[in-house]
């Protein structure tokens, strides 16, 4: 893919606007929905419909491929989801429901947050639920739904809700 951003091996890359056709850029958000792989340091096999391949890169879009990582989000250990992170190009532990680039096949740990290092991941871009939240939701003999466990700083009622006290 070409690149609009200068990524370079082990970045995080997302769909990128670009009018001469299909193009990837640094992830730059967390949980960010145009993810598309990893820059790959060795493919195993390429291909490309690019007449200039100095112009482009290789995306890893499935398999097991080094990523940038950083502790934005807390420790990584084997198995948690991977999404992108604040940090353009670098990969985070994901721990809510969102897109994520796949699995982290070794461990991470660093207590500050803003440095990166390198593991290893298995690519698979989907939606996640790694707290298994989303099973936590029912609904109501009328539709209502019903969300166990909630926490808010603010609750706006309908007017139409009745107040009583005893």
């Amino acid at each position: 893919y070409a690149t609009v951003d200068g990524a370079v091996a082990g970045d995080v890359v997302s769909l990128a606007d670009n009018s001469a056709g299909p193009a990837v850029r640094k992830s730059s958000k967390p949980y960010e929905n145009s993810l598309v792989g990893i820059i790959s340091t060795r493919p195993g096999i390429t291909l490309s419909g690019n007449s200039s391949p100095e112009e482009s890169k290789p995306v890893a879009l499935s398999g097991r491929v080094p990523v940038k990582v950083s502790t934005e989000n807390g420790p990584i250990a084997v198995g948690d989801f991977l999404t992108s992170s604040s940090t353009a190009g670098v990969a985070m532990k994901a721990t809510k429901p969102g897109q994520v680039i796949g699995k982290a096949l070794e461990g991470y740990s660093n207590p500050d947050p803003h440095q990166v290092g390198k593991i290893s991941i298995f690519i698979n871009v989907t939606f996640a639920d790694p707290g298994n939240f989303l099973a936590s939701l029912s609904l109501d003999d009328q539709g209502n739904m019903i969300i166990p466990k909630i926490r808010t700083s603010a609750l706006l009622l309908d007017p139409s809700v009745a107040s009583t006290s005893s």
